[in-house]
């Protein structure tokens, strides 16, 4: 993990709560965030996100050829992000995931 990722976990450890910008399933640590290989970071184009937990990760990201996460082309533009206002266009489109 870049030194970049890991102070993104020491600042979200000291919030408490790490939730998925994708879907908003929730972890209470970075210890657990990591257990459970957890993307501190993407890119969607030039813009950062984060974090993204390993379910988002694997469906929706693949490695660029700087070793970064990134939104799998297919996907780019299509992905509302828990963190940003939703438009006011009447169609929605949420992802979610249960665990039982």
């Amino acid at each position: 993990m870049t030194q970049e990722a890991m102070a993104w976990f020491e600042e979200e450890d000291e919030i408490g709560v790490i939730r998925c910008s994708i879907c908003g399933v929730a972890v209470d640590s970075v210890e657990e965030a990591l257990d459970c290989e957890w993307a501190p970071f993407f890119y969607e184009g030039n813009d950062q996100h984060g974090p993204a937990c390993a379910g988002c990760s694997s469906a929706l990201m693949k490695m660029d050829e700087f070793g970064e996460m990134e939104i799998k082309e297919e996907y780019r533009g299509k992905i509302h992000y828990l963190d940003e206002p939703l438009e006011d266009d009447g169609d929605y489109v949420f992802m979610g995931a249960i665990y039982n």
